[in-house]
C-alpha cells in the first residue's frame, strides 16, 4: 500500500489544482486507505500539517462519518489559528480514494 506524505500532497496540489480555482491558504484533505492528512498550503509551500491515523476504511465504518471527519477538520482549523494567527483557511480541497467524494459537499 502506498500513501502520500504531506510533501506528496503538496506535489499533487502544485500539479493538479489550478491557482484560480482556490483561495489560499487552502486546506487539502487527503484521505488514503489508512490515514488522513490535512495540509495547509499557501504560496506553493506547506504552512501546517496534521495527520490522523484513520483512513477511508475507518471513516466508512461508521454512520457518522461526515460528522467525525468534519470535527477533525474543525480541530485542524483551530490548531492552525492557534499556531499561526495570521493564517486563516480560505478554501478546502478534498482528495484521495474514490469513496471520499461523498464527503466533499458537507465539508
Amino acid at each position: 500500500m502506498l500513501t502520500l506524505s504531506p510533501w506528496g500532497v503538496l506535489g499533487w496540489y502544485r500539479q493538479a489544482v489550478k491557482p484560480q480555482s482556490v483561495q489560499e491558504p487552502c486546506l487539502v484533505i487527503n484521505v488514503d486507505d489508512g490515514r488522513t492528512d490535512l495540509v495547509l498550503i499557501g504560496s506553493g509551500r506547506i504552512l501546517s500539517t496534521r495527520s490522523i491515523g484513520q483512513g477511508a476504511h475507518d471513516w466508512a465504518a461508521g454512520s457518522e462519518t461526515t460528522e467525525l471527519l468534519f470535527q477533525e477538520v474543525d480541530r485542524s482549523r483551530a490548531s492552525i489559528r492557534k499556531e499561526s494567527p495570521d493564517f486563516e483557511v480560505r478554501s478546502v480541497v478534498l482528495t484521495g480514494l474514490a469513496g471520499s467524494s461523498a464527503w466533499s459537499e458537507p465539508l
